[in-house]
C-alpha cells in the first residue's frame, strides 16, 4: 500500500476541524474554523490543539471574537518560533538533503550543498523571522545579500519544481 502523505490543504483541514468540533460536541462558527484553517496550515496535530483551545475556552463559557482568536492563534505561532533554534533549521535541513551541517555552514558550493544552504537561509528568514545579517552569520555568509537572493531563488523553486516544495515542507514539518 503506497500512502501519499503531504500537508493538508484548505479544504481537508477545515473538513478535520469541523470533524473535531462536532466529536468535542460544541458548536463554534463557521467564519471562526476557517480563520484556524487559514491560520495553521502544516500539521494536524496544531489544528486538533488549536481546537481544544476553542472548546475549552466555549465550555468557560467565555465569548470568542475573531479577533481574539487570531490573537491566541498568533500567541501560539509566535512561542513556537521561539522555541525553535536556527541550529534546529539547519540539522533539519540537513537531514532532508541529506548534507551535514558543517556543509551548509562551508566554502563549498556544488549544486545540491548550495541549494541546502539556501534553503536553510530561507527558513531561518521565514520561520524565525531573523534579520538578513543574522542569518549570513549563522551560515557563514558575509553579507545579507547573498541571504537575499537565496530566498528569492527558494521561493522561484518552490513556484517551479515540486520536488523543492516537498523538501522544504519535509524541513518544516521536522521542526514541528
Amino acid at each position: 500500500m503506497v500512502a501519499d502523505i503531504q500537508t493538508p490543504d484548505y479544504e481537508t483541514r477545515l473538513a478535520i476541524l469541523r470533524q473535531l468540533v462536532v466529536e468535542g460536541d460544541i458548536p463554534i462558527e463557521n467564519s471562526i474554523l476557517e480563520m484556524v484553517a487559514k491560520s495553521i496550515e502544516n500539521n494536524v496535530r496544531e489544528l486538533e490543539g488549536a481546537v481544544t483551545k476553542l472548546i475549552s475556552i466555549k465550555k468557560l463559557g467565555t465569548p470568542m471574537s475573531e479577533t481574539e482568536v487570531a490573537q491566541m492563534l498568533q500567541v501560539d505561532i509566535d512561542s513556537k518560533r521561539k522555541r525553535i533554534k536556527p541550529e534546529r533549521i539547519i540539522e533539519s535541513v540537513g537531514e532532508v538533503f541529506d548534507v551535514t551541517p558543517r556543509e551548509i555552514k562551508g566554502k563549498r558550493r556544488t549544486a545540491y550543498i548550495a541549494i541546502a544552504r539556501q534553503v536553510a537561509m530561507y527558513l531561518l528568514r521565514e520561520e524565525l523571522g531573523l534579520p538578513l545579517a543574522k542569518v549570513a552569520r549563522e551560515v557563514n555568509r558575509k553579507d545579507h545579500t547573498t541571504v537575499l537572493h537565496a530566498c528569492e531563488k527558494i521561493e522561484g523553486l518552490m513556484d517551479e519544481d515540486d520536488k523543492i516544495q516537498q523538501k522544504v515542507d519535509r524541513c518544516k514539518d521536522l521542526l514541528s
